[in-house]
């Protein structure tokens, strides 16, 4: 299997409007042009806005516009905004509305010892060409304030309308068209220093969600500051999920997989690697900015991490130490317009294979 490589063309273009008061609307675009050896040759850019008002934290206000095109047939268009208060209450809310086809979608089966081969995966063995839209709710509500800023309890409320069809190849055994309406309903506690770039703190969540079925899930973060001659952040994170009842084949809880618009979970494997009814994983990783322009609003910085997980089809019984899939890596990031705007390119490396992501903020 050939490594992936990805050529960026970057175009830093930003305008700023400033209001009184030190209130500002921040612009940026990314445009974007590379290769990989599982998507071919890419085009595409993201758009973004951010507005600070006074009061507000981090801002008022956020949109995402992103766009991509690839050679080998996938497409994919994603429009987010997001509001940090709607009332006097403290509503949280965001949107995401979105569209996805791609022709190397991947199925290795259920279960956590499912096999791979590189040279049956350059010859499509696990592909099959999948298409879904849908649209994303999501609400936070505080119900506890600590007595520092940023530090509080919330309720969250999340309700998604989707549509994901396989269409031929290697799909799933029995996968349809499916449309599904899924609600969800959890606590959030966050407490780190920054939602986009932290440096101290913590954040923890658990998640109940109704699609038809049942699934659980739960995510611990924890941010500590290091001396390593730079200024190092140590991050941990340990998630997971289960799910009963009826689930279809995209909503299996697994290891290198992305759920939720959230990004992968296990990084180094191919997208789908392992699924299963349960599913638990592990992260830790140390990030740096090593330089920075004031002027230019331009950072750049560093990160190694690696990353754990595995899944179960029935119950874990002894089982929950054994039989771990590990991953290691590393990147470089850049902030550009803003320090809420970050761009990280990150290469993982398993015993199958090496993956490279690019991403918008970090992973957790």
């Amino acid at each position: 299997m050939k490594r992936s490589l990805l050529v960026l063309a970057v175009v830093l273009g930003t305008c700023a409007a400033t209001q009184a008061q030190g209130d500002s609307t921040s612009y940026g675009g990314l445009p974007a042009l590379g290769y990989t050896s599982d998507m071919g040759f890419v085009a595409g850019g993201i758009l973004t806005r951010f507005d600070y008002v006074s009061g507000y934290r981090p801002y008022r206000s956020s949109q995402y516009l992103s766009l991509i095109w690839s050679s080998k047939g996938f497409y994919a268009v994603s429009a987010q905004s997001e509001w940090t208060r709607l009332n006097r209450l403290g509503l949280r809310a965001s949107a995401e509305v979105f569209a996805t086809r791609t022709n190397e979608d991947t199925w290795f089966g259920l279960g956590n010892r499912t096999a791979f081969d590189a040279d049956s995966l350059e010859a499509g063995a696990y592909y099959y060409e999948s298409r879904n839209a849908g649209l994303r709710l999501k609400g936070r509500l505080p119900v506890f304030r600590a007595g520092y800023p940023g530090a509080q309890l919330d309720l969250t409320v999340s309700g998604e309308y989707r549509y994901d069809a396989p269409v031929g190849g290697h799909a799933p055994a029995g996968a349809r068209a499916v449309t599904k309406l899924i609600g969800g309903v959890g606590l959030l506690w966050e407490n780190r220093d920054s939602e986009t770039d932290p440096s101290r703190g913590n954040r923890a969540e658990v998640e109940y969600a109704y699609h038809g079925g049942h699934r659980f899930g739960y995510e611990l973060v924890q941010l500590v500051p290091i001396r390593l001659g730079l200024r190092w952040v140590a991050v941990a994170r340990v998630g997971g999920a289960h799910v009963e009842g009826p689930t279809p084949w995209y909503m299996m809880p697994g290891i290198a997989v992305e759920q939720g618009g959230a990004p992968v979970n296990v990084r180094g494997y191919v997208l789908n690697r392992f699924r299963g009814n349960t599913a638990a994983w592990t992260n830790l990783e140390l990030r740096t900015w090593f330089w920075e322009d004031r002027e230019l609003k331009l950072k750049l910085g560093a990160q190694v991490f690696t990353d754990a997980g595995r899944v179960w089809m029935g119950r874990i019984g002894n089982n929950l130490t054994q039989d771990w899939h590990r991953t290691w890596g590393g990147g470089l990031a850049v902030s550009l317009f803003t320090p809420d705007f970050i761009i990280r390119l990150d290469q993982g490396m398993s015993e199958d294979i090496g993956r490279f992501y690019m991403s918008v903020g970090h992973f957790f």
